[in-house]
């Protein structure tokens, strides 16, 4: 297993406890109702707000700044919404030692923060996940230009360093979006929380150097991100994934940390994951990963439970490496299941090859006896491994017909 994988365990406990803290909160709701709430989001008011009004200014002290922050998202939200200014230049909101929220803002709407050219920077002093910014119950928020860098970060250590964005709802809330930000030297980019009462996520911006770039845990359905991610461990992990369009481009490089997927897929014996697609473009070298594209089931080895409705497009272009790029597996504290109840339901894998690949192309070492499954593989992949091997279930298509691609 790679390196990573045994820290995912610890991960996964540590989101089902605030995962089930949220979801005690709000009540889960139905597939149309969900669908339902995701509609044009409204007009973002006239009215404007800068930052520099209440102190903060690049190059003044961090308890200056963030009570800026505080004092803006105070007047923006008293006037229904707007826009909220923030000029160029680097904000420093000092050291952490513990996972805080340095700024927290809840029930905003209708806002957009326009940050072209401003940096956000802190430094992780100690092992924990501070917050530059965290939205609790966020509606038709949009954050433009914001850079985001974490002196503190070290991506050898687990869990030592900032998350950007974090955002839970406990209650119906839709349209939370990011264009053209940038994440550098942290550990996330952006995380969600919140039994899926959170609709309309818009994701996108480069990643670099950092541990995670979207992880959505139960929530954010009927979303997408489009996201370039530079030696990033794991572009995208969503527990409980629905409803998500996730394109991406993936580059990395021998000798920097990888994991057991750059993109993940994760039912768990709650929640399954369904109705996603997956458009990813790798360049450099693959081997930090154990897998490219990660259908993962995990934990209890006597409930069923499915991922379905998952079509998953990647194109290796001169990429390098040996990592899977399609891995099907059903994994416990334990380790491996060989033979496993739940199952992999219709699953389409697409894409193909520009130059050459050493890696395999598909494995599945745990054995679904379920009797649901179907997992369709176009035949660009046949030239790089021979699928006779594989269970039954898996069955090639032609991408202009049946595939569907």
């Amino acid at each position: 297993m790679n390196h990573s994988d045994n820290c995912i365990t610890g991960q996964f406990r540590r989101k089902m406890l605030l995962g089930g803290l949220v979801a005690a909160a709000s009540v889960l709701l139905r597939p149309d109702e969900l669908l339902a709430a995701v509609t044009t989001p409204a007009a973002i008011p006239s009215n404007q707000v800068n930052l520099v009004d209440f102190g903060g200014v690049p190059g003044a002290d961090p308890a200056a700044i963030i009570s800026a922050f505080n004092q803006a998202f105070d007047r923006i939200k008293s006037l229904g919404g707007g826009k909220l200014n923030i000029a160029q230049g680097k904000y420093n909101f000092g050291n952490y030692s513990s996972a805080v929220n340095a700024i927290a803002v809840s029930d905003l709407k209708n806002v957009l923060i326009s940050a072209y050219g401003a940096q956000l920077v802190m430094t992780t002093t100690a092992t924990a996940m501070p917050v530059f910014m965290h939205f609790q119950n966020p509606t038709n928020v949009t954050i433009a230009g914001l850079s985001f860098y974490d002196f503190g970060t070290d991506l050898a250590v687990n869990w030592k360093g900032a998350i950007c964005l974090s955002v839970t709802t406990s209650y119906r809330c839709s349209g939370f979006k990011t264009i053209d930000c940038t994440a550098d030297n942290v550990v996330t980019f952006f995380r969600s929380y919140g039994n899926y009462t959170l609709t309309g996520c818009d994701i996108s911006g480069t990643v670099k150097s950092s541990y995670y770039a979207v992880n959505p845990n139960y929530n954010g359905r009927f979303s997408k991100c489009n996201l370039i991610c530079d030696r990033v461990r794991r572009g995208f992990i969503g527990y409980g994934a629905r409803d998500w369009d996730i394109t991406m481009s993936c580059n990395s490089a021998s000798g920097v940390l990888g994991s057991n997927g750059f993109i993940d897929l994760v039912p768990d014996p709650s929640q399954p994951s369904e109705n996603c697609t997956i458009n990813l473009t790798v360049t450099g070298n693959t081997s930090p990963y154990g897998a490219l594209v990660h259908f993962y089931h995990v934990h209890d080895a006597t409930v069923a439970q499915y991922l379905r409705n998952v079509k998953a497009n990647v194109i290796l272009n001169n990429a390098t490496g040996t990592a899977t790029v399609f891995l099907f597996t059903h994994e416990l504290s334990t380790g491996m299941l060989l033979r496993t109840l739940r199952t992999w339901e219709q699953v389409t894998l697409t894409g193909g090859v520009i130059g050459s690949y050493k890696g395999d192309i598909i494995r599945n070492p745990s054995v679904s006896i379920g009797t649901t499954n179907s997992i369709l593989v176009s035949t660009n992949w046949s030239a790089y491994q021979d699928f006779g091997t594989l269970p039954s279930y898996f069955k090639t298509c032609t991408p202009s017909t049946r595939c569907g691609a």
